[in-house]
């Protein structure tokens, strides 16, 4: 029965599987070792998962007021929107489900 369930696995398995290694920004494709990396993004542009599209890094992008593009990491394609960090001379923070940043000590989405 073993013989048969690996002869099994063998023929269907796919020719090529489709797997990326998130690690370091390192997309490899596995079983296809030949080829090159695979990224997403072209260029100095991360990838937002909500909108499933490429973004320049530090452009304002889907992001809210006060918000822009920004890496995960500097390895990374992947990004997110956070704080402008920029011509403001106060900290912000990010209220999540907001999509915009407030100025510490400001009024913030709260009524009082």
């Amino acid at each position: 029965y073993i013989k048969a369930a690996v002869l099994l696995a063998i023929i269907f398995q796919p020719a090529q599987i489709d797997c990326y290694s998130l690690k370091k920004g390192n997309y490899v494709r596995y079983g296809a070792p030949n080829s090159p990396p695979k990224t997403i993004c072209t260029g100095n542009r991360a990838y937002i998962n909500q909108t499933r599209k490429c973004y320049k890094d530090g452009s304002k992008g889907p992001c809210g007021e006060r918000m822009v593009v920004s890496r995960l990491t500097p390895e990374s394609e992947f990004g997110e929107c956070v704080c402008e960090s920029a011509c403001y001379g106060r900290p912000m923070v990010n209220i999540p489900g907001k999509n915009r940043c407030y100025f510490i000590f400001d009024q913030g989405p709260c009524p009082s």
